[in-house]
């Protein structure tokens, strides 16, 4: 194998498929960055056995092969070159040579054959998202997954789409998050669970670019999101998903109207208190007139009121401090609608208008 590129442009795609590494590998050769140069193109390809990533930038090539290097160590020498064309160059003994301008480098690999062969995913049918779009579905509701729960289904974020609308879903049994979204699908349909360990590390790979797209399909127990030279390939739960649409209904005597920004604020000042106590919880005074929170610990003690439009019959709720926060923070710009049934039974915060999203958050049982 015999090839060159430019530094910058390496570095870049080179840190991408890296991110993926584990720092606990199952196999000495997941360590490693596995190159492989063909067709002008070099593929750096990165795999932690769950998930992969493959990107892609132009190159000069000589000759077609590949090798595996260390990947950390790989990224780390390679952000201390000096500026313009980078050569590679290995020989039968798997020994690489780097070379770029005055420096001169030889590093020890592995063979490319033994490195886990990328799974086969069909491209006929896909659906297409725009990154900053998936992006922003990951961040808005992967908070709410479970961890190791014996409920297989809900350790990861399950990804419905039908009818041109995509929904991401994530459920712990103390809180559900759902964000809906357009998507061009055509008629495909797809119904995936995207484990937890590789969701966010999906969102990292996503641009917030609004031009950018991200076309995304699955077959058998594999996704592929292809981002253009970037492709991430992961594995996917098995199991049927929750039926979490009945969660939304319920009857609701309570309906408070409130600002993202000032709920929120008021809603962090409760925390620091909070945070501090045993109990963790913030809780929710509600009367037609006004909301006040407050908020206790052992040696402090909060009360805020705000005045938003309440409607429906007094109430006197507490939330766990993490969950009220993170519903909160996940919530955009705007005006927003918490609905409460009782005390003691799940609330729901919808948007003022439409369907965009919605979050479940069960309540924490106080004394009388």
């Amino acid at each position: 194998m015999k090839f060159s590129c430019n530094v910058d442009d390496f570095i870049n795609k080179l840190s991408i498929s890296t991110r993926v590494l584990s720092s606990k590998a199952t196999s000495p050769i997941l360590d490693g960055a596995c190159l492989v140069a063909g067709d002008d193109v070099l593929d750096i390809i990165c795999s932690n056995g769950m998930m992969s990533v493959v990107s892609r930038i132009d190159a000069s090539v000589e000759e077609p092969g590949g090798i595996v290097l260390p990947g950390r160590f790989l990224l780390d020498v390679s952000r201390r070159l000096p500026q313009g064309e980078v050569s590679f160059s290995s020989n039968a003994q798997n020994f690489c040579t780097i070379r770029c301008r005055d420096f001169n480098m030889k590093m020890a690999g592995r063979q490319e054959s033994d490195y886990p062969r990328l799974p086969v995913v069909s491209s006929e049918q896909y659906v297409t998202l725009r990154q900053s779009v998936f992006r922003d579905m990951i961040n808005r509701t992967a908070f709410a997954m479970a961890v190791d729960d014996p409920r297989t289904v809900l350790n990861g974020c399950y990804l419905e789409v039908a009818d041109g609308c995509a929904k991401m879903v994530a459920l712990d049994g103390f809180r559900l998050a759902v964000r809906k979204e357009q998507a061009d699908a055509g008629e495909y349909e797809l119904k995936a669970i995207i484990p937890s360990k590789t969701v966010y590390e999906i969102a990292k790979v996503l641009t917030d670019d609004d031009e950018s797209e991200a076309r995304i399909m699955s077959g058998g127990s594999q996704m592929l999101i292809d981002l253009g030279t970037t492709k991430v390939y992961t594995k996917l739960v098995e199991g049927t998903y929750l039926k979490y649409d009945t969660l939304l209904q319920g009857k609701f005597v309570t309906s408070i109207q409130f600002d993202r920004d000032e709920m929120t604020s008021c809603i962090e000042r409760a925390a620091l208190i909070a945070r501090e106590g045993n109990n963790k919880l913030i809780v929710f005074d509600v009367t037609p007139e006004h909301l006040t929170i407050k908020a206790n610990s052992e040696t402090s003690d909060l009360s805020e009121t705000m005045f938003f439009e309440n409607r429906g019959e007094s109430m006197v709720i507490a939330f766990n401090v993490t969950y009220v926060t993170d519903v909160m923070r996940a919530l955009p710009e705007g005006q927003a609608v918490l609905k409460l049934s009782s005390p003691v039974s799940s609330s729901l915060v919808l948007p003022l208008e439409g369907d965009s999203f919605a979050y479940i958050m069960l309540p924490v049982r106080i004394g009388a």
